[in-house]
C-alpha cells in the first residue's frame, strides 16, 4: 500500500547523492511522503471543483470562451519548479486547459454525481488519516524501544535527504527527522486532512441542498435549509481547523534557518490555496442563502395579505405543495445557525416577521387608533359617538388559483365593517345615558376587542399558533423589557410617558403599545374637574370597567406569547382577588387600570400646568389690566369711612397700590386660585379609610400644581419674552408689576386656604403656604425694573452728555456761543426721552414707583448740569443769566413729568422724589443774586442742599475780586 500511495517524483536517493555512505533515511518518511501526496491530489482536486463553480476571483474561468490568467506571487514568478501546478503560466496554460477539460469530460461521459465523486474523495483520505494515525502510533513506540527522547533525531545532521521534489516536500525531505519532527508532520497532514474532508462533506450537502430545493412539495424546502445549515456547520469547523493548521506551518517553516524565507513562501502559497478552496465554498453557501430566503419571502408575501378592511392567508396548510408552515421552518433552521455561529449577519426570520408585523400595524391598527382618538373626543374631553364597533367575518375561499404554482389550499379570510345605523344606537340604548367618561370607556372596549379579534387571527391562521412567531411580533408591536432609568427632573416628570404609565419607560415601548396608552390616557381618564361629591364613586366605576377589559385583553396576549410575563410589582394593599390580577398582569395598560385614581390626579396637574403653559405662551404679553387701589386719590378727596381698607390707619401698608399687570398674570392667578379650591374640595378623602390611598392624594397633588404654576410663570415669561423685557420700557414695568402682583398675593395666599382644609390632623393645615415665592417674585421685580433703569441713564448719558463736554468752559464768555446753544438742545432732547418713558410708564407703574423712576432719572440729567457748572473757572454775567434760565426750564420741564396739570404740584412731587431738585433749584436762583442777596439766601437756608466749598467756588467763579466777596468767602471757610 505505501509503494502505492508514494510519488513518483519522491524516490529515496543513493547514497552516491551524497557523496559518502549514508544510514537509510528514517523509516516514517516514505509513508509521510506518500501520505503528502495524496493530500495535494485531493487539494487539486478540491481546486478543480472550485473553478467549476466560477465563483473563485483570480482563478482562470475555464468554461468561457476567453481564458484569464490569476496574477502570481513574486516569488513564484520565473520559477517554475517552485510554482503551483494549479496555477496557470504562459508555459503550462495549455497543458492545464487540457486536464480541465478532461475532468469535465469524464463527469459528463462516466456520470456528474457530485456526491460520489466527493464520497470517493473522502474514502480515500479516511485511508490517507489512517495510515498517519498509525505512523503517530509507530513513532511513539519506536521512540519508546529505543529509549529516545523527543528531541533526539534518527539521522545524523550530515546525512540530509534532497528530493527532486522541490519544496513541496519542504517538512520531511529537507531536514533530518527526529521523532518529534516526525510526529509534528503527521499532525499537520491530519489536519490538512481533515479540512479536505470537511469542504469535502459541505460540496455534498450543497448539492443535497441544491437537489432538494429544486423539487416541489411539502417539506422540501425545509430539508434543503437543513443541508445548507449542516454544510454551513462543516464549513465551520473546516475552517477553525485552517486556522490552526496556518499557525503551525507558519512555526514550521520558521525553523529552516537559511532555507526559511522559502519556506515560508511555500507555506504561504499552500495556506492562500486552501483559502481559495474555502471562500469558493462559502460563496456557494450564500448563494443558496439567498436562494431559500428569497423562495420563504415570496411565500410568505404571496401567503399573506393585509388590506385597511381584511386579513386573508393562502396555504395555511395545503397538502402537496410549499405552505407557510415550510417557510417558517425553513427561516428558524437557516436562523438557527446564525445564532449557534454568532453569525453577524441579521436573522431572516425576525425581518420577515417585523416587516410583516410594521405592516399590519401601518395599515391596519394605527389607522383605527387614530380614528377613534379623533372621533371620540372634542375640546372638552368629551365622547361625541361612544360606540365605534365592527363586525367581523371570517370566510374560507376554497379558489386555488394562485401567483405560485407550488402554493396550494384554500384561502382564509377575515374581514369587517363598521356597525352602522340601528345597531349602534340599539348598543347605546343598552348602557344607558351614563356619563360621558363612562361611554368613553365602553368606547374603549370596542376598539380593544377589535385589536384583540386582529391578533387571535394572526396568532391561528397566519403564524399557526407559534409561539415563538407571535413573541417576535409582540417585540415590534408592544416592545420589549429592558428596564428604565429614574427620570426625576422637572420636565421628565411632566413627560406624558412618565405620566401614564411607569412600566413604559424602557419597557414595552413598541409602537402599539405606546399608542394604546397614549389612547386609553386621552379618552378613558377625565381631564376636567369632577365634583367632588360623587368623584369617588365615578372613578371607582371607570376603574372597575378599565380593569376588566384590559386585563382580559393582556391576559390574551399573554396567553399567545405575544408579551412576557413580566415580574410583578405592586404596593397597594389589595383584596385576594386583586391580588391575583397583580400577579398575573403588571403591564402598562392595566396599570393604567389599576391605578387609576392616582392616573386621574397626574391628569388633573397635567392638564392644568398646561392650560397654564398655553396660557403663558399663547396669550399676548401685552394686554393688560388694572389692579389695585388708587390710595392718594382717596386721601386727597378726604373721603372717610370705618371699614376702607385704605383709611389713613396703618393698613394702607399692606393694601396693593393701583397698577396695571398682565391678562396673562391675572388669569395665571385666577387658574391658580381654582386649583386651590379643587384641593380644598377634595380635602376630605385625605385620612379616610374608605377612600384608596392614591384618591387621598388628590387634594396635596392639586396644591403642588397651584405651585408649579407659579415657577412655570418665572420660568417662561423672562425666556419668552426676553428681548422685549431688556429693551422696551413698558413690557419691563409689566413684568414688574407682575411680580409685584404675585409677591403681594403670596403673602397671604396661603394663610387665604389654611383653614379652609378639612380635617384636624390635615397635614395641609399645617404645611399650606406661598410665603417662601415672595422673595423670588421680588428679586425677578427688582432686577427687571432696576436693569431697565440703567439702560435709560445710560441713553440720557449719551444724548445730553456729549453735546455739554465744553459747557463749563464756555461760560466765560460775554455773548451767546454755540457751546450754549448745544446746552438748551441737549436739554430739550433729555427731556423728551425722559417724558416719552413717562408715557410708557405712567398707566403702568404703581404713583410710588413711577414717581421714585423717574425722579431718578430726572436726577440723572440734573447731575449733568450741575457738573458742568460747579467745575466752571469763570462765569460772566451773561452766562449767569443763560445758565438760570436753562434751570429753570429744565425744573418747569421736570415738573410737568410727575404732574402735568398743575405746575406746583409738579414742582412739589418733584422736590419729594429728586435728590437734586433742591440743590438744582439752589444753584438756579444763586445765578441772579448778587452778594448782598446770596448773603441774606445763606441766613434763610436756601443753600443748605450745597456745600460751602462748592458756594465757595461758584462764588469765586461769577464775582471780582472785593471786599463783599472776601468777607462772603471768610464767612463761608468759618463755617465750615
Amino acid at each position: 500500500k505505501n509503494d502505492t500511495m508514494m510519488p513518483s517524483s519522491t524516490a529515496i536517493p543513493s547514497n552516491d547523492h551524497f557523496g559518502h555512505d549514508a544510514p537509510p533515511p528514517s523509516p516514517f518518511t516514505a509513508r509521510l511522503r506518500a501520505a503528502k501526496k495524496s493530500v495535494r491530489e485531493a487539494t487539486e482536486e478540491a481546486l478543480r471543483s472550485a473553478r467549476s463553480e466560477e465563483t473563485l476571483t483570480g482563478v482562470v474561468v475555464l468554461d468561457g470562451p476567453t481564458k484569464q490568467r490569476i496574477p502570481q506571487d513574486p516569488q513564484q514568478q520565473g520559477d517554475d519548479e517552485n510554482a503551483h501546478p494549479n496555477v496557470i503560466t504562459d508555459e503550462n496554460y495549455d497543458d492545464t486547459y487540457d486536464d480541465e477539460a478532461s475532468f469535465e469530460l469524464g463527469m459528463s461521459l462516466f456520470g456528474d454525481d457530485v456526491r460520489v465523486v466527493e464520497r470517493d474523495l473522502r474514502d480515500r483520505l479516511e485511508r490517507v488519516e489512517d495510515e498517519l494515525q498509525r505512523v503517530l502510533a509507530e513513532v511513539e513506540s519506536d521512540r519508546r524501544r529505543r529509549g529516545l527522547t523527543s528531541g533526539d533525531k534518527y539521522l545524523t545532521q550530515e546525512n540530509r535527504i534532497e528530493d527532486s521534489g522541490g519544496v513541496r516536500n519542504m517538512e520531511i525531505d529537507n531536514s533530518s527527522m527526529t521523532a518529534e519532527e516526525a510526529e509534528e508532520e503527521a499532525k499537520r497532514l491530519s489536519a490538512k486532512v481533515h479540512f479536505l474532508k470537511q469542504c469535502s462533506v459541505a460540496r455534498s450537502l450543497l448539492d443535497e441542498c441544491s437537489t432538494a430545493s429544486i423539487c416541489v412539495g411539502s417539506g422540501k424546502l425545509v430539508e434543503a435549509a437543513t443541508f445548507l445549515s449542516k454544510a454551513n456547520s462543516a464549513l465551520l469547523e473546516a475552517e477553525n481547523g485552517l486556522l490552526s493548521v496556518m499557525s503551525e506551518m507558519t512555526a514550521a517553516a520558521s525553523s529552516y534557518g537559511a532555507n526559511r524565507l522559502t519556506m515560508e513562501a511555500a507555506a504561504k502559497r499552500e495556506i492562500n490555496l486552501a483559502k481559495m478552496v474555502l471562500d469558493s465554498i462559502k460563496m456557494q453557501c450564500r448563494r443558496k442563502s439567498v436562494q431559500l430566503y428569497t423562495r420563504t419571502s415570496t411565500i410568505i408575501d404571496t401567503c399573506i395579505q393585509v388590506t385597511k378592511s381584511s386579513i386573508s392567508v393562502k396555504g395555511e396548510g395545503g397538502a402537496g405543495g410549499e405552505s407557510l408552515a415550510d417557510a417558517y421552518d425553513t427561516l428558524a433552521v437557516l436562523s438557527s445557525f446564525n445564532k449557534s455561529s454568532d453569525s453577524s449577519s441579521n436573522n431572516k426570520l425576525e425581518q420577515d416577521i417585523s416587516i410583516l408585523s410594521t405592516k399590519l400595524y401601518d395599515t391596519i391598527l394605527k389607522p383605527i387608533l387614530t380614528e377613534f382618538e379623533k372621533d371620540c373626543t372634542n375640546k372638552t374631553g368629551n365622547c361625541k359617538r361612544p360606540f365605534v364597533s365592527y363586525r367581523f367575518t371570517e370566510r374560507t375561499n376554497a379558489d386555488a388559483s394562485s401567483t405560485s404554482a407550488s402554493i396550494k389550499g384554500p384561502t382564509i379570510i377575515l374581514e369587517w365593517k363598521k356597525e352602522e345605523g340601528d345597531t349602534s344606537i340599539a348598543k347605546a340604548k343598552a348602557v344607558g345615558d351614563n356619563n360621558a367618561h363612562t361611554s368613553n370607556v365602553e368606547a374603549w372596549s370596542d376598539v380593544i376587542s377589535f385589536v384583540k379579534t386582529i391578533l387571535t387571527f394572526v396568532h391561528e391562521r397566519i403564524f399557526l399558533k407559534r409561539e415563538s412567531l407571535c413573541h417576535i411580533m409582540g417585540q415590534v408591536l408592544f416592545g420589549g423589557t429592558t428596564s428604565s432609568s429614574t427620570h426625576s427632573s422637572l420636565m421628565s416628570s411632566l413627560s406624558l410617558d412618565n405620566i401614564m404609565g411607569g412600566s413604559l419607560h424602557g419597557k414595552y415601548d413598541g409602537p402599539l403599545m405606546k399608542q394604546m396608552v397614549n389612547v386609553s390616557w386621552e379618552t378613558c381618564i377625565p381631564s376636567s374637574s369632577l365634583p367632588a361629591s360623587d368623584l369617588c364613586s365615578t372613578l371607582d366605576v371607570i376603574k372597575k370597567m378599565m380593569r376588566k377589559h384590559t386585563d382580559d385583553f393582556e391576559r390574551d396576549v399573554l396567553e399567545r406569547g405575544f408579551l412576557s410575563s413580566p415580574e410583578t410589582s405592586s404596593n397597594e394593599v389589595c383584596t385576594e382577588d386583586e391580588q391575583k390580577h397583580l400577579d398575573e398582569l403588571i403591564l402598562p395598560l392595566s396599570d393604567i387600570a389599576r391605578n387609576y385614581e392616582r392616573k386621574y390626579a397626574e391628569k388633573r396637574r397635567l392638564r392644568i400646568l398646561s392650560d397654564g403653559r398655553n396660557l403663558l405662551l399663547k396669550n399676548d404679553y401685552h394686554n393688560t389690566v388694572e389692579v389695585g387701589v388708587d390710595v392718594s386719590k382717596k386721601r386727597n378727596n378726604g373721603e372717610g369711612y370705618k371699614d376702607d381698607p385704605t383709611e389713613d390707619n396703618g393698613m394702607t401698608l399692606f393694601v396693593l397700590h393701583k397698577s396695571a399687570i398682565s391678562k396673562v398674570a391675572s388669569d395665571l392667578m385666577t387658574l391658580c386660585r381654582h386649583a386651590m379650591d379643587e384641593s380644598v374640595d377634595c380635602s376630605k378623602f385625605i385620612g379616610d379609610p374608605a377612600v384608596s390611598t392614591s384618591l387621598s392624594l388628590l387634594s396635596p397633588t392639586l396644591y403642588r400644581t397651584a405651585r408649579e404654576l407659579l415657577d412655570l410663570f418665572r420660568a417662561i415669561i423672562p425666556t419668552a419674552h426676553g428681548s422685549e423685557i431688556s429693551t422696551i420700557p413698558r413690557t419691563a414695568a409689566v413684568l414688574h408689576n407682575d411680580c409685584v402682583y404675585f409677591a403681594h398675593h403670596m403673602l397671604t395666599f396661603g394663610h387665604e386656604y389654611k383653614e379652609k382644609f378639612s380635617g384636624g390632623n390635615n397635614v395641609l393645615r399645617q404645611m399650606c403656604t406661598f410665603v417662601d415665592l415672595v422673595p423670588p417674585f421680588r428679586e425677578l421685580a427688582d432686577r427687571t425694573m432696576g436693569g431697565m433703569i440703567e439702560r435709560q441713564k445710560i441713553q440720557i448719558l449719551e444724548i445730553v452728555g456729549s453735546r455739554i463736554s465744553d459747557f463749563r468752559l464756555s461760560l466765560r464768555s460775554n455773548e451767546d456761543v454755540l457751546e450754549w446753544s448745544e446746552a438748551q438742545t441737549a436739554l430739550t432732547a433729555g427731556l423728551y426721552h425722559i417724558r416719552h418713558l413717562s408715557q410708557a410708564w405712567r398707566t403702568i407703574l404703581s404713583e410710588d414707583v413711577y414717581g421714585r423712576a423717574m425722579g431718578n432719572l430726572v436726577d440723572t440729567l440734573f447731575c449733568l448740569y450741575l457738573d458742568q457748572v460747579m467745575k466752571a473757572p469763570e462765569i460772566s454775567l451773561t452766562a449767569c443769566h443763560f445758565v438760570s434760565a436753562t434751570f429753570r426750564d429744565a425744573t418747569r420741564g421736570s415738573a410737568e413729568l410727575f404732574d402735568p396739570v398743575s405746575l406746583e404740584g409738579g414742582m412739589n412731587i418733584g422736590r419729594e422724589r429728586c435728590g437734586l431738585w433742591e440743590r438744582f433749584t439752589a444753584v438756579s436762583l444763586f445765578m441772579d443774586m448778587s452778594l448782598a442777596d446770596i448773603n441774606l439766601a445763606l441766613a434763610e437756608g436756601v443753600f443748605r442742599s450745597v456745600t460751602g466749598p462748592e458756594l465757595s467756588s461758584l462764588i469765586k467763579a461769577v464775582f471780582d475780586e472785593s471786599e463783599k466777596r472776601s468777607m462772603l468767602l471768610q464767612a463761608l471757610t468759618s463755617q465750615q
